[in-house]
């Protein structure tokens, strides 16, 4: 666990409510995260850009495991299309970022799962 949050949560709740070494147990033993498993987008992108492309390229985003393209409009220089994206903790930021470097906007997030997760100590 990070040392700047252990500090943080001492100074929220000094000594005399609880003793710093029980705080950093129970971070190290109750803390939560939450994991993005399941993302359903819909999503407009340049002709040029092929769904083969653009699916190869989010599936070496981290978290992700599998992602599904569907084509539901074509236009004369865009299509619209729905991406399924599945995974363990999909991360949002990078999946976002490539998909701007291919050319394709997120019109909507339509779905999403999360799921809830204890933070286990990484070995040192």
């Amino acid at each position: 666990m990070k040392e700047c949050m252990k500090e943080r949560i001492h100074r929220k709740y000094s000594e005399r409510y609880f003793p710093f070494e029980f705080i950093c147990y129970y971070i190290e033993h109750n803390a939560m995260t939450v994991h993005i498993k399941r993302m359903v987008i819909d999503s407009l992108k340049p002709r040029e850009t092929t769904i083969l492309d653009l699916s190869k390229a989010l599936c070496e985003v981290k978290g992700v495991d599998e992602v599904d393209i569907t084509v539901t409009e074509v236009d004369v220089k865009t299509e619209t299309i729905k991406l399924t994206v599945r995974g363990s903790d999909i991360a949002h930021e990078e999946l976002t970022k490539v998909m701007s470097e291919h050319g394709a906007t997120i019109r909507s997030l339509d779905e999403i799962n999360v799921s809830r997760a204890k933070v286990t100590a990484q070995p040192k």
